[in-house]
């Protein structure tokens, strides 16, 4: 009977529009106990529905919504790092040593940097050696009475650059100043203090060259003023001179593996006070073409033409220089083991008095008659610029593992109007110009048998075609070797170098005129041999901390006499000692 009255109540209810609450919930049960007997066949089939439940019934309605999705793509900023975010910088390093004989040597930065804004780092960089050394009469190859001989290198300068999206406004302002001694002398000659300052001022906007993709422009200028304030050999004659830079450069990618690029570019090297009529202006040009295949070549090709104004020239005023550039490299088998290249570029390099004295501090102006080659280096004449072609062709690679790696090459070198450094009375240099030809051989190779563990090794071996006039020497050796060895720890860094030198021989000029205009006494000439040199360095650095280093190091560990200039002998065995702290 329940039964019924429930299914009643149901069907009445059914029709019924409810809304969307909870009404009533009514649960039936009915005992049931089944007996075992003889099987019956039943005229009508039961329902075996013993259990009726009745749910809460709710009204409500489907509305249906769209599906919409798109699967094209859309543009989007590609991630950008900075060298700056690329690896963390402390906001101050120092780098504070000394050593005997005695030595100093120190270095500072302060740098900040905001990822979205730009960055600005001020430095100061200082060397100084004060030891005394003994010089070696000409005449007769002894050591005498130990000289002064102190060497000095300052510099402070300020750093910075600011973000403009992908441009960067960037610019350099340093100072400097170098202190020399002309100590390879036993008379009294009282001009041998060399000083030189040296102001600097670059400035540049523009695209870092990174990505050829879009478009790639970058505007720079320059601006170096030198004083030289020694008191020179020629009394009452001071030496300025003035460089300035100015250019821009554009690049494009001209299809996915190749691009175009040109620089154009002024640079003007003006004399002032005794060197007023020195004037020099180099227009120069740059177009080339990059191509890269993706993994078996790689290679650019274009040229190099410069304009070459310059009034003090003797034999031509104006000049026009041109040069090819290519530079091939073929990937053979893409793994990297096996690149055989071919190299082919050239350049103009600047011979103004300034330029000269960046190469050899003991360089100087000699007077009218002073001796046999004194024609280049005079107040109102001028040295040719150089033409350098150079044709290089080699092969370079590694293993896969990059534990070895290599590079085998010939180089060949023809110049015109090169210098040739001859030394007059032991303290003086004067330059001779005229061509020369270096063939040469190259091999360099580099081992990382562990990764904590690098050994690097490289031989060159040169002859030279010499083209003087007078016969004056090459001074450059016939062989160079560099090896070292570094072992990396994380509590400490030891490493050693060994530098070799084969025997190098100068021209050397005995002029008594130099010092007693009244003379009429012929210069004397002859060729002084430099042995063979090997300088032995060794250097350690310990880790006390996070942010701290001890180091120590020590060079020319064989105690040779060491001489890149002829007759100013470099310091024996010495060390130094310091720390350095970042913090």
């Amino acid at each position: 009977m329940k039964r019924y009255i429930v299914t009643l109540l149901v069907a009445i209810a059914a029709p019924l529009a409810l809304s969307a609450q909870v009404t009533k919930q009514v649960e039936v049960t009915k005992n049931f106990a089944p007996e075992i007997g003889t099987a019956k066949k039943m005229e009508v089939a039961p329902n075996m529905v013993d259990t009726i439940t009745l749910r809460p019934e709710i009204d409500y309605t489907i509305t249906p919504r769209s599906f919409a999705s798109a699967l094209g793509t859309h543009r989007f900023q590609p991630a950008k790092v900075t060298y700056w975010e690329y690896r963390h910088q402390y906001p101050f390093y120092l780098k504070a040593g000394l050593g005997y004989p005695l030595n100093t040597v120190a270095d500072f930065y302060a740098t900040t940097h905001r990822a979205d804004v730009g960055y600005l780092s001020g430095y100061i960089n200082h060397y100084g050696q004060y030891g005394k050394l003994k010089y070696e009469n000409a005449a007769d190859g002894q050591f005498y009475k130990d000289n002064k001989s102190m060497q000095m290198a300052n510099k402070v300068g300020v750093t910075g650059g600011k973000y403009f999206g992908r441009y960067t406004l960037s610019g350099d302002v340093f100072y400097r100043m170098d202190t020399y001694h002309r100590f390879p002398l036993h008379s009294d000659y009282d001009r041998r203090t060399v000083d030189f300052e040296d102001v600097n001022l670059a400035v540049s906007f523009g695209d870092s060259f990174a990505n050829y993709s879009h478009f790639n422009f970058k505007v720079y200028a320059s601006a170096d003023f030198y004083n030289d304030k020694s008191q020179n050999l020629i009394v009452g004659e001071k030496y300025q001179q003035m460089n300035v830079t100015a250019g821009g450069a554009i690049a494009r990618e001209i299809t996915k593996r190749s691009a175009l690029s040109l620089d154009v570019n002024y640079k003007g090297y003006y004399g002032m006070q005794s060197l007023k009529a020195y004037k020099n202006s180099l227009v120069g040009a740059t177009l080339m073409y990059h191509y890269r295949s993706g993994g078996l070549v790689n290679m650019k090709v274009g040229a190099k033409v410069f304009y070459d104004y310059n009034p003090l020239d003797s034999e031509k005023t104006k000049r026009v220089h041109a040069f090819p550039y290519l530079s091939l490299s073929l990937n053979i088998n893409d793994k990297g083991s096996f690149v055989p290249y071919i190299e082919v570029d050239g350049d103009v390099i600047n011979n103004s008095y300034y330029s000269l004295v960046r190469k050899n501090p003991y360089v100087s102006m000699l007077p009218d008659g002073s001796g046999k080659f004194n024609v280049a280096l005079q107040s109102g004449k001028a040295l040719p610029n150089t033409e350098l072609y150079n044709v290089r062709f080699g092969v370079s690679g590694h293993t896969a593992n990059s534990k070895f790696a290599y590079r085998l090459y010939a180089n060949m070198s023809f110049m015109n109007h090169a210098l040739y450094w001859y030394n007059v009375n032991q303290i003086f240099f004067g330059v001779e110009s005229a061509k020369r030809n270096i063939w040469s051989l190259c091999a360099a190779v580099e081992y990382k048998p562990i990764s904590q563990l690098l050994v690097t090794a490289e031989v060159k071996g040169s002859l030279y075609t010499n083209f003087t006039q007078n016969l004056v020497a090459d001074a450059l050796p016939p062989i160079e070797a560099a090896l070292s060895v570094r072992y990396t720890h994380k509590k400490f860094t030891v490493g050693a170098t060994m530098d070799l030198y084969g025997t190098t021989k100068w021209t050397t000029s005995q002029s008594d005129k130099l010092f007693d205009e009244a003379s009429t006494a012929a210069p004397v000439t002859k060729l002084v041999t430099v042995p063979a040199m090997a300088d032995l360095g060794v250097y350690v650095d310990w880790r006390v901390g996070k942010s701290c280093t001890i180091f120590a190091e020590g060079n020319n560990l064989l105690n040779m006499p060491m001489y890149h200039w002829v007759f100013y002998r470099e310091l024996g065995a010495s060390f130094t000692a310091g720390v350095k702290v970042q913090f």
